[in-house]
């Protein structure tokens, strides 16, 4: 029995093969290369030449490293990861263990909440416990059995989420728990494949519909002595760049 919604990204024949893991370059940051250049701007000063003494010196550069290395973290801490990675997972939820899978997202916590549930709806029906959903998928075909797992979604603490679901094992059989477990799993790497696949797509429509923009501008000043057409190339380019990424983000999805 397959768990995932008719039409959905994953490929029968390769399985589990499908979610390696895909986490993109942070983005690039000029403020390394900015505080870099303002130390060798103040050491030529005279100001700095006094700071040079061994004490001063230590507690500037110690400042300097301690103010970069915390940008470059937040910085760090917003880039977008497209993992699709899956891993096992133990929980407990009003005292009761459950063994299943867990994923994580980098994405806010208000979103995912938001696409799990109306992923989940279209194939199950869903009874929500506050803390976990309790979803029930009816029986299909030859099967009389309707199938339960409970979900958690969890807030981390760079404001992403952590998915986690299990079999409900009653009635089954250790065959079935184990089918079970295997559908649960691509279950997840569906969800995340559509979801990301869907964000991706979005964000590439807006870029494409900027590069118009910026390009219909080019071309209306293009017989202009205007010193703004560099701006605006250098606008075009960077816009263009950033497609690339994206399409080459959802082709490693895909």
């Amino acid at each position: 029995m397959k768990l995932y919604p008719k039409g959905s990204q994953i490929d029968d024949k390769s399985h589990l093969s499908r979610y390696q893991q895909y986490s993109p370059k942070p983005p690039k940051t000029r403020f390394i290369f900015t505080g870099l250049k303002f130390i060798a701007i103040f050491v030529s000063t005279r100001k700095a030449r006094f700071l040079l003494q061994f004490k001063s010196m230590n507690v500037f550069f110690r400042f300097i490293l301690v103010s970069t290395l915390l940008f470059a973290g937040y910085i760090d801490s917003k880039a977008q990861s497209y993992s699709l990675t899956i891993s096992a997972a133990s929980f407990e939820i009003d005292g009761k263990s459950h063994s299943g899978y867990r994923t994580e997202f980098t994405q806010p916590y208000s979103e995912i909440k938001k696409e799990w549930w109306r992923y989940v709806k279209s194939i199950t029906y869903l009874y929500n416990a506050k803390s976990h959903y309790i979803l029930t998928i009816p029986a299909k075909g030859d099967s009389n059995t309707e199938l339960q797992f409970i979900s958690v979604l969890d807030k981390t603490s760079n404001k992403g989420a952590v998915l986690k679901v299990a079999p409900i094992l009653e009635g089954l059989d250790e065959g079935q728990v184990t089918q079970f477990k295997k559908e649960l799993k691509l279950l997840l790497v569906d969800f995340k494949i559509q979801y990301f696949t869907e964000m991706l797509q979005e964000k590439i429509e807006d870029k494409e519909k900027e590069i118009e923009k910026l390009s219909k501008e080019l071309y209306k000043q293009k017989n202009d002595n205007s010193s703004n057409l560099d701006k605006l190339n250098q606008r075009l380019s960077k816009s263009n760049s950033e497609l690339d990424a994206l399409k080459e983000k959802l082709n490693q999805i895909k």
